[in-house]
């Protein structure tokens, strides 16, 4: 598994994308992506969460938002500005609703078999290898 995939699996596994009863299995959005767009052209539920047609769909659009992110291609706001691959994970985490990094890092380090992955891990290393 790459890191970046890893990295997806456990922002989805955060808000619970497999579970009935949570927004993200409802909107079939298991980042629970917001609709930035002036024109709306995304369907959003009342929160402004894009609701996809298939689970695939959703989770393409999570993999594609994390590889922007982690590649410094969007606006999203760490503790510094603007992230960029020298970004800590920790500062990913504070871009998404409910996520609590210390989850995400524990679920890392086992998925990924690498204990030295920390909320300090710069999110390059996510894109790298």
């Amino acid at each position: 598994m790459n890191r970046l995939e890893a990295l997806a699996i456990s922002i989805a596994r955060e808000h619970q994308s497999l579970e009935p009863s949570s927004e993200a299995f409802q909107t079939l959005n298991p980042g629970l992506l917001k609709s930035h767009s002036v024109d709306r052209l995304n369907v959003v539920n009342s929160e402004g969460t894009r609701i996809f047609t298939s689970f695939q769909g959703g989770y393409r659009a999570l993999y594609a938002n994390l590889l922007a992110k982690c590649s410094g291609k969007t606006k999203a706001n760490g503790e510094k500005g603007w992230l960029a691959p020298s970004s800590s994970l920790a500062d990913l985490c504070k871009t998404f609703r409910y996520i609590n990094t210390r989850n995400v890092v524990e679920f890392l380090q086992d998925v990924l078999e690498d204990k030295a992955i920390t909320e300090r891990t710069p999110l390059q290393f996510f894109i790298e290898g």
